[in-house]
């Protein structure tokens, strides 16, 4: 979300925009317990906490079992523990000085991590990126990582209706780094149109493989489980990502509604009984929800802080001056879209909605306000 809405917003505004996608080889496996543990010092870790994280991250040794049949015990010298709590946030903790004095903004999530950069001309974007790709080769040279050159890339954005532009290649250890029309980010297809149309095909693809799968299920458990398997199969598919796909054409939308569709009616042969009977968000509402719930965050401080928003005082009233969002400015419809829509429609809502006391509260409030509009 922040990478595609910081782009969309400087597209918007006639800005060069580009995004690299960095890919560590075997990220996990490369981490040093010596230099993790040198860097938990410096950020100023107690001497009992860092010698708790030693003996987690030291002296640790590794076997392999065939039929009964054991190796010899090697000494494991890297690497943090996958499959733990601990382990994505020890590696976020080792690359968290990675990107420091960059020009690129800094998007990191365990060992995802990408770098966002604006500019004012081609040829400016093109020398900032150079430049941080040399920073980033020495850094992970510094700290004994290892970067997989021919699977990063660069994606450049642009207002859909304007041509590809021209960007000289940029170089990584002599390997040319891919210049790419799509890109995948924890899961998000990120198109260099930022239309969303490439990932609404896998959110499609998905749907059609749950419903599949849930027509199965549907036999054993019952028409009445419809609720439940939609819940726990179908939404978190829908859901995913959608804060990015939203702002997609009305073409796409209208193929995710028919998706959605087709789902519940396989129960009893009736999508809108479903809805209507279960209170279940027709696609327009769903994205309504999700993304006033994700407004409603960001004004809380509810998770990470992505928008530096900025509120409007209208009266004297408490009703009248809380929670009313200024809306960004965007010289270009393409630009119009994503937070500058989310924001329009969250100025739009009853008063009493926006000034809800916590997020349950706000959350069913919002969803009667939509099944009833």
């Amino acid at each position: 979300m922040a990478v595609a809405e910081a782009c969309r917003q400087a597209v918007g505004n006639k800005r060069p925009s580009a995004a690299l996608v960095v890919d560590l080889r075997r990220a996990f496996d490369s981490v040093r317990a010596d230099l993790l543990l040198y860097k938990f010092r410096r950020k100023g870790f107690t001497l009992a906490a860092l010698n708790l994280l030693s003996s987690y991250s030291t002296d640790r040794s590794q076997v392999v079992d065939i039929g009964g049949t054991f190796s010899t015990d090697m000494p494991v010298l890297a690497g943090v523990p996958q499959g733990s709590c601990l382990g994505p946030l020890a590696f976020l903790a080792f690359i968290d000085d990675m990107g420091r004095n960059f020009i690129g903004s800094s998007i990191k999530y365990a060992d995802d991590t990408s770098f966002v950069y604006h500019a004012s001309n081609y040829s400016e974007l093109h020398s900032n990126i150079s430049r941080d790709v040399v920073s980033i080769t020495k850094w992970c040279s510094d700290n004994m990582i290892s970067i997989n050159e021919k699977k990063t890339q660069i994606i450049v954005f642009k207002n859909p209706t304007s041509p590809r532009p021209h960007l000289d290649d940029i170089f990584m250890e002599g390997v040319a780094v891919s210049r790419v029309e799509y890109a995948k980010l924890l899961g998000i297809q990120l198109d260099e149109n930022l239309s969303a149309s490439a990932h609404i095909k896998q959110v499609l693809c998905k749907m059609a493989r749950t419903t599949f799968a849930c027509r199965y299920l549907k036999n054993h458990l019952g028409a009445s489980s419809a609720l439940r398997l939609y819940n726990t199969y179908l939404l978190p598919h829908i859901i995913y990502g959608m804060e990015y796909w939203a702002c997609c054409s009305e073409n796409c939308l209208n193929q995710v509604q028919v998706a959605q569709n087709y789902f519940l009616r396989m129960f009893r042969g009736s999508a809108s009984r479903e809805i209507s009977e279960h209170k279940i968000l027709v696609i327009s509402e769903l994205i309504k929800y999700n993304n006033l719930t994700f407004l409603y965050k960001q004004i809380h401080g509810i998770g990470p802080q992505i928008f530096d928003l900025k509120f409007i005082h209208q009266g004297a009233g408490r009703d009248q001056t809380i929670f009313v969002i200024k809306v960004p400015f965007a010289s270009t419809s393409h630009g119009a879209k994503g937070l500058i829509k989310m924001i329009s429609e969250w100025n739009a809502l009853p008063t009493n909605i926006r000034i809800a006391v916590n997020i349950k509260t706000f959350k069913s409030m919002l969803k009667l306000y939509l099944l009833r509009n």
